[in-house]
């Protein structure tokens, strides 16, 4: 998922090494299904399936179902900030490949035919048949809320399995589940996205999720200028805005994933229409606007 991938488990007392070797290789596996299953660039992918789909319905896993009906959910509920169609806007911006070979090269871009995403209101989800139906020149990207709902899945499956507790982080999308290994809860540190080194918060969660997104790590040059991965749905183009990152910490890492988009995008101001969550929103000048859960976290 072009992430480093962490995972922590908890296991009963006396567990051997190789009792939490074992849990830690079926966690590695089921993540690696889900990035065979999700991918927009690889063509044996269910996404690529999808997308080639043309109007007529998909049979897909119960995964990837699930992937498609959190992120229509998603654009509902955050008024259409967090968008999975944007695929495209992407692809005319060069990130048409994986992105390690998207930041080392100048790559060309068709900023002149960016166009507002067209919006998932039109997929067809059937869960009787399990398929999904994409409209016609629609296309499902799932990089805005992949990385957190992957997380959510190992982490209820090492539970599942027989761990007592398990962190799973994609990429700083993470979610804990079960007992922590301190009585504390499980110790979660934000870095500082303006100062390498450096913490924007610590916290600690007795269970949860928390998502960041930036666009500091994933920018890339293109024949139109610099570039980076946050399009703006109404636009088709990378947000101009001052924010630079957000984080939030939601019940779900599927969730709070969708969630930092609707901030990125909305800014600081955008945190009234989501009254219940925790977040932190940093914007290019250095300030930190924070909820009252975070507040008091900050570094």
């Amino acid at each position: 998922m072009g992430s480093d991938a962490h995972m922590l488990v908890v296991t009963e007392p006396g567990t051997d090494a190789t009792g939490a070797a074992g849990l830690l290789a079926g966690a590695w596996a089921h993540l690696d299904a889900l990035e065979a299953r999700w991918s927009r660039f690889r063509p044996d992918s269910e996404v690529s399936a999808l997308n080639r789909g043309s109007g007529a319905p998909v049979v897909v896993s119960a995964d990837t179902f699930t992937l498609v009906r959190h992120a229509v959910d998603a654009w509902k509920w955050t008024g259409g900030r967090y968008d999975p169609t944007v695929g495209a806007a992407l692809v005319a911006f060069g990130y048409d490949r994986d992105f390690a070979g998207v930041a080392g090269r100048f790559a060309p871009a068709a900023a002149g035919d960016a166009r507002p995403a067209p919006g998932p209101a039109g997929i067809e989800l059937d869960p009787g048949q399990s398929t999904v139906t994409l409209p016609a020149g629609v296309s499902f990207d799932p990089g805005g809320i992949g990385k957190g709902l992957a997380a959510d899945l190992v982490a209820e499956a090492l539970l599942a399995a027989g761990a007592l507790g398990a962190l799973v982080n994609l990429g700083g999308d993470l979610r804990a589940a079960g007992e922590p290994p301190e009585p504390g809860g499980w110790s979660v540190s934000l870095p500082d996205p303006l100062r390498v080194g450096y913490e924007l918060a610590r916290f600690s969660l007795p269970h949860g999720a928390v998502a960041t997104s930036d666009r500091l790590r994933r920018r890339w040059r293109t024949s139109a200028g610099t570039a980076h991965h946050l399009i703006d749905p109404d636009t088709g183009r990378p947000s101009s805005d001052d924010t630079v990152a957000v984080s939030v910490v939601a019940d779900r890492a599927w969730r709070a994933e969708a969630l930092t988009k609707a901030l990125f995008l909305g800014g600081a101001s955008e945190m009234h229409r989501h009254p219940d969550v925790h977040a932190v929103v940093v914007t290019a000048d250095g300030r930190r606007h924070a909820s009252p859960g975070v507040e008091a976290t900050l570094r």
